[in-house]
């Protein structure tokens, strides 16, 4: 919760920012040059496994990206969540 907070103080990634950024794209990169919710998660995931293919040296970067990752989760949440809450609405 503390990283999902930190997304939206320091970095701006607000729950109507994020409306802005798609859940998937099949592309790595969107239209605009951004990445999809589901692009970026797999992504910090994928940094996680690997960093902790090395061993316990690295516990401390695969917590981090996980934390990360997390927090990338819970964005992904808020913006379905917002999507679905406009569909119930009948707004576009």
């Amino acid at each position: 919760m503390a990283a999902r907070a930190e997304q939206i103080l320091r970095f701006g990634h607000t729950p109507e920012a994020d409306r802005e950024t798609p859940v998937w794209c099949p592309r790595p990169f969107t239209p605009d040059g951004g990445r999809s919710f589901l692009w970026l998660i797999s992504s910090h995931l994928r940094a996680a496994t690997d960093h902790a293919s090395f061993g316990r040296g690295h516990l401390a970067i695969v917590r981090r990206k996980l934390v990360k990752t997390a927090a990338l989760i819970l964005a992904a949440i808020d913006r379905i969540d917002a999507e679905l809450a406009q569909d119930d609405r009948g707004q576009p």
